[in-house]
């Protein structure tokens, strides 16, 4: 199988004519190594004149051959800028160069294909090979070891270069898209909340990517909580206002008043009308419970007492008809809740349980407990009782009693959504209104 020939020691490129020397050309010859071309010398020998090439080595030695054997001789194409080495005449330099390189190549011609470090006249060499398995030949590659690092950082630089000109690439089309999708988002949005400061009104439209859509809309969310919360506040405070000046009418001269009542009292005692005299007891201590507004909440013990002088006050107008029942837990007494919070429901109680019971034995029932953490009040009646809607529609929160409604409305005032109030049906017979308190109070 024909190999291809390997480089020799100094790459060199095969000369076809002579027209491709000049003088002072370096050449390589076969078997003397590397030297000077010094042009056509005719030289006589054995008296016929004949061409000979002139070849320069080092110490001064000069090689003579014929032009005819201009095939024994290459062309030094070695990229080195320095000079090159001159090899000497029958030195032994070249003969062990071109020794390493067939040692080389023999090692070469046995594996199909690599690459290897090799040294020749002091210079590390690469050798790369590769055996052809459709001719059989071996290719053969050498370069110099910092020629080879010198295409290697090449290389190296102009991939640095790709690389860095697509991160930055990459990094301007990451900030455009950041800007398409966060920033110019984000200065629209500035935009519009500006316009709400100029109109309150005014409802953002929800655009852009999901997150900004639900972004805006719980913001317009808020913006209509806070608006109504504000006008809930303005109508409260002015409601406020309102029951400051009736509550400042009521008080206007309250002592004399008091005093009036007193005489009045101390008239009865002296007569002897000792039941009269407690009516306007009843109504002294109502009078007083009511102006004072203070707090709005008390005791259950001083309410209740205030409730129970209702009572009598409306059971004496009908001559004692209405028969009491007070089941209190002791403990319960001290525990505050809302001012005036059981009379509305006994007033109702008055005004409708019995007004088609005629001459029946009319009952009412205060029961006041605690049961799971929670406290309860309720009253009830053995009267005609409420038709099922009633009773839904008030533990709905659609009572149409006033005195019902500002009942859930103080109570829910302080206590919030952990407050009830119900109506269900009694077992006496008729109705039973319920509140329910947490602890805590």
């Amino acid at each position: 199988k024909k190999k291809r020939k390997h480089r020799k020691a100094y790459e060199g490129q095969r000369i076809q004519s002579f027209s491709e020397l000049s003088i002072g050309d370096y050449v390589v010859h076969e078997n003397h190594g590397l030297g000077i071309y010094r042009g056509i010398e005719k030289v006589e020998v054995d008296k016929i004149m004949k061409d000979y090439i002139k070849i320069e080595y080092a110490k001064g030695g000069n090689l003579y051959i014929l032009a005819t054997q201009l095939e024994m001789i290459q062309k030094y194409a070695g990229s080195d800028a320095k000079k090159p080495k001159l090899n000497r005449l029958g030195g032994s330099e070249w003969v062990k160069t071109k020794t390493k390189v067939r040692g080389a190549v023999q090692e070469i011609a046995r594996e199909k294909s690599g690459s290897r470090f090799v040294e020749l006249d002091g210079k590390r060499v690469m050798i790369s090979y590769g055996k052809s398995s459709v001719t059989g030949w071996m290719s053969v590659f050498a370069m110099e070891e910092k020629e080879l690092w010198a295409l290697h950082f090449s290389q190296l630089q102009k991939s640095s270069l790709l690389i860095f000109g697509l991160l930055l690439i990459s990094v301007a089309a990451f900030s455009w898209v950041i800007r398409g999708w966060v920033v110019r988002p984000v200065i629209r949005l500035i935009g519009e909340v500006e316009k709400v400061e100029k109109d309150p009104e005014y409802q953002i439209p929800e655009r852009g990517s999901r997150e900004f859509r639900g972004l805006i809309s719980a913001y317009n969310h808020m913006k209509t909580r806070v608006r109504q919360l504000t006008r809930q506040n303005c109508e409260m405070e002015s409601l406020y206002q309102a029951s400051k000046l009736r509550e400042i009418n009521l008080q206007l001269n309250p002592h004399f008043i008091y005093n009036v009542l007193n005489m009045l009292n101390l008239e009865l005692i002296r007569d002897g009308e000792f039941e009269y005299s407690e009516l306007v007891d009843d109504v002294i201590y109502m009078m007083r419970y009511i102006l004072d507004s203070d707090n709005i909440a008390e005791t259950f013990g001083i309410d209740l007492k205030y409730t129970l002088h209702y009572i009598d006050v409306v059971n004496r107008r009908y001559d004692g008809i209405y028969q009491l029942e007070v089941a209190v837990e002791p403990d319960l007494y001290e525990t505050k809740v809302p001012k005036f919070m059981l009379q509305p429901i006994v007033e109702n109680v008055f005004k409708h349980a019995f007004a088609r019971e005629g001459e029946k034995e009319r009952k009412i029932r205060i029961s006041c407990y605690r049961r799971e953490g929670m406290r309860y009040f309720t009253v009830e009646d053995n009267g005609s009782g409420m038709d099922e809607k009633l009773m839904e529609q008030i533990s709905r929160g659609e009572e149409c009693s006033v005195g019902l409604r500002n009942t859930r409305e103080r109570v829910e005032h302080l206590y919030g959504l952990q407050a009830l109030l119900y109506a269900e049906a009694s077992p006496m017979g008729g109705a039973k209104v319920c509140i329910v308190l947490p602890e805590g109070g």
